[in-house]
């Protein structure tokens, strides 16, 4: 997998694509994830009555931003990330809105420490598997950039492609492309998220207070979502393999999309996880 370079010779090491597909797929995955977890901030946040500002780290296309400024309309809201390809254009965003460049891996700009009543991540296991595995450096940046007293949200599944729990609408719904395709995608990239399971005794090490972990519902409406978010995350990561396996995980692949259509889907755990810096 080739790494594109940035305007200031750096390397892109996002996996994914950053075209219109992988835009609305990570469109529609913000609104499974606000489905599942029945809101954008978790309620029991507190947030002072005026100069409320509010960091997204790993924004993608800006999309939670976006959403939470209908919910905060006085509220100053950043988004950053290490590519701007899938910013929507500044005049389409609310004038409450900025995007901008920032690497959570790397020292955290002297402007933007200590700037943020509330800092929000969510799939960040990219950025954690370059981190060895280990939240902790993330962790340490996020607190950085919260004031005082400020939270952290950090949402992420538990869903390695070898724990997906497969679901049928009827026990003699064929699998066996799926589960193949599902094996080789592993195999091959390697996700692991457990580091994702003790987040939240990690938050506590680190020294943040209050630290809450939810796990979200899962229903058949987010089950029927997630086949089409979870379809389309596969056709990315097999574009990203190959020509001598690349035939052969896109016949899996239009394979599973027929099974999926006869009733097979996958039931992934999401948990959100928030604490407070002292």
């Amino acid at each position: 997998m080739a790494n594109t370079s940035h305007a200031d010779g750096t390397t892109d090491p996002y996996r994914l694509n950053r075209d219109v597909l992988a835009s609305t797929r990570l469109n529609l995955q913000h609104y499974i994830w606000k489905e599942s977890m029945g809101y954008i901030l978790y309620p029991s946040i507190k947030l002072p009555s005026s100069g409320v500002r509010i960091a997204d780290i790993g924004t993608g296309t800006g999309i939670w931003t976006h959403d939470l400024s209908r919910q905060y309309p006085d509220a100053e809201i950043h988004g950053f990330d290490i590519s701007s390809e899938q910013y929507p254009a500044q005049g389409f965003l609310p004038s409450n809105v900025r995007l901008g460049y920032l690497d959570i891996l790397k020292e955290i700009p002297a402007e933007h420490v200590e700037r943020y009543d509330i800092v929000h991540a969510r799939l960040l296991v990219q950025v954690v598997n370059q981190a060895g595995g280990d939240p902790r450096p993330v962790i340490q940046n996020l607190l950085k950039l919260a004031k005082p007293g400020g939270y952290i949200q950090w949402e992420e599944p538990n869903d390695d492609a070898g724990n997906r729990k497969l679901l049928k609408s009827d026990a003699s719904n064929p699998s066996e492309n799926t589960e193949k395709l599902l094996a080789n995608l592993n195999a091959r990239f390697q996700t692991k998220s457990a580091w994702s399971a003790a987040l939240a005794e990690t938050m506590k090490d680190m020294g943040l207070q209050k630290v809450h972990r939810e796990e979200c519902k899962s229903d058949d409406y987010i089950l029927v979502l997630d086949q089409m978010n979870y379809l389309n995350l596969f056709q990315e990561l097999i574009s990203k393999m190959p020509a001598d396996v690349k035939a052969e995980m896109s016949r899996l692949h239009t394979q599973a999309i027929v099974e999926a259509r006869k009733g097979l889907g996958w039931k992934v755990r999401r948990f959100v996880f928030v604490g407070q810096k002292p």
